[in-house]
């Protein structure tokens, strides 16, 4: 992970605790479109739809963190 997407995950971690769904959803989403084996973006990014009551992305986002890595289960 460079250091722009490790930002970009960051940013999207902070919005998405302080509540700002919309934004955690676009950074987390930018972060994983940079680099598609970022788990932790998949992970938090599957969170944040299931936030929004989107639990059908949510769970295809955590089972896409899961299979980058199998070792945490979570992804995180």
């Amino acid at each position: 992970m460079d250091t722009n997407n490790a930002s970009l995950t960051n940013q999207g971690i902070q919005a998405l605790q302080s509540g700002h769904l919309t934004q955690a959803v676009d950074l987390l989403g930018q972060a994983l479109r940079q680099d598609p084996n970022d788990a932790l973006a998949a992970t938090y990014l599957g969170i944040a739809y299931c936030r929004q009551k989107d639990f059908e992305t949510g769970i295809q986002m955590l089972t896409q963190a899961t299979q980058l890595q199998p070792a945490n289960g979570s992804g995180i």
